[in-house]
């Protein structure tokens, strides 16, 4: 592929994009509602919005307008003269404790859906709301709501054994889709300003939830100059490249890190084999990001009743994107096996202290974690998306600002290193094993 028509379609697209980024902000054309209210993956409230959509009985004055329109897209066989009978529920608690996010309960059928934005679905529990569907005596069926529409990890047939359908919905990409969902229910209350209004705004949220930065419109633009064999050659081939660059960015990231985190004082912990190298991120990719993601693990030099408290980086797996970085235990004569937080002794006192140590971004106890979060950089509170590079990681792509963004994550996690240090002594049964010190 000739490099100069490479150049040439790259700064055509630039030249467009800046063109839509000078009238964005000249037309405030990014202030939105929903981003002015909640954060954009607030799972609560997008469950909450769609429901008040389907809902017959909803403000929005449409009847059971969008509720068709919805079944139609998911495509599930309904009876159109009882629509107006259903009611739209949100968090309802089934018998056996579990809560699903939105539930469509008609006279002849029962529609189950699950909301995951941001986070896995728990052990079985797709089954267990197929198994509570199925027994309304209605014909039931349960759809999966993600960023990209993906499968269940327990696969279909978790749900199918149940006689309950299942559909995998996407908010953006592919069909079915919320996407494409809102899109026809413009077009029929095109008419109602108010409410037209609402249903652009959230489109834009939508598709910002699946990856897609740009509107609608904006993308069509850009698509209109590719239009010929020469230009759609080059941006495949653009395209192509696109996934080894994010895998040379992620890498020298990962170095980067390293590297400062150890001229810093931490050192890593016996079963690190080294930085994430370009086989292992490229991995990641094409594994459609399960296990085993790249990370970095270090040794605090803390003792918990024998064990190893490890401070440990990784991205998280699926469509949550993100740093995330976490204290766990490790054994030292099984340095690479995973200790689940139950069989750490007194692990709550231990996991209550270490989720003091960082207030902002609200530390959590999880499964596998005495403590974690989603990295922060400290001078804002975007997260660093290392997947799609988007907010703060675009920083990343270039050598001065990513040293920028190292910078200021080693100062970060250098002071929250240093707190967990602080409490060796203070804490019974936390001691620290070595003399250690971080160097900001």
């Amino acid at each position: 592929m000739n490099s100069e028509r490479l150049s040439s379609l790259l700064a055509e697209v630039e030249s467009i994009h800046q063109a839509q980024q000078n009238r964005r902000r000249k037309g405030a054309e990014d202030f939105n509602f929903f981003t002015a209210v909640c954060r954009y993956k607030d799972e609560t409230r997008h469950s909450s919005f769609i429901a008040s959509l389907l809902d017959p009985a909803g403000k929005h004055g449409q009847g059971a307008l969008f509720l068709k329109l919805f079944l139609k897209e998911i495509a599930i066989d309904f009876d159109s003269y009882e629509l107006e009978k259903w009611q739209v529920k949100t968090e309802v608690t089934f018998r056996d404790g579990r809560r699903i996010d939105i539930l469509l309960s008609g006279p002849t059928q029962i529609i189950g859906i699950e909301n995951k934005v941001h986070a896995e679905e728990g052990v079985e529990q797709l089954a267990d709301y197929a198994k509570e569907l199925s027994s309304y005596g209605r014909k039931a069926a349960l759809v999966f709501l993600t960023p990209e529409g993906r499968e269940p990890a327990a696969g279909q047939e978790s749900v199918a054994k149940f006689g309950v359908g299942l559909v995998c919905a996407s908010y953006a990409v592919g069909a079915p889709s919320i996407s494409n969902w809102l899109e026809q229910c413009l077009k029929e209350a095109e008419h109602v300003s108010r409410l037209a209004e609402l249903l652009r705004q959230y489109g834009e949220i939508v598709s910002r939830v699946s990856g897609f930065t740009m509107k609608i419109e904006d993308r069509q633009e850009v698509a209109n100059i590719l239009m010929s064999k020469e230009r759609y050659a080059a941006a495949v081939v653009l395209q192509e490249a696109l996934g080894e660059a994010r895998v040379l960015i992620q890498q020298s990231f990962w170095e980067e890190l390293a590297a400062t985190l150890e001229s810093d004082g931490l050192k890593p912990w016996k079963s690190e084999k080294g930085k994430p190298d370009r086989a292992s991120i490229k991995k990641y990719y094409e594994a459609l990001k399960k296990p085993p993601r790249p990370g970095l693990d270090y040794d605090t030099g803390l003792r918990w009743y024998g064990l190893a408290l490890i401070l440990r980086l990784e991205l998280l797996p699926g469509h949550s994107r993100n740093l995330t970085w976490k204290f766990i235990c490790r054994h030292p004569d099984e340095p690479t096996k995973p200790l689940p937080v139950e069989t750490i002794p007194e692990y709550e006192k231990l996991a209550k202290a270490l989720c003091g140590l960082d207030v902002r971004e609200g530390f959590y106890t999880s499964k596998t974690s005495l403590a974690t979060a989603k990295m922060i950089l400290p001078s804002s509170t975007a997260q660093l998306d290392l997947t799609y590079f988007s907010g703060e990681a675009e920083a990343l792509i270039e050598s001065e600002s990513r040293s920028e963004v190292i910078s200021s994550l080693a100062e970060k996690i250098g002071e929250t290193w240093q707190k967990a240090v602080g409490m060796a002594g203070v804490l019974d049964g936390l001691a620290l094993a070595e003399k250690r010190s971080f160097e900001n």
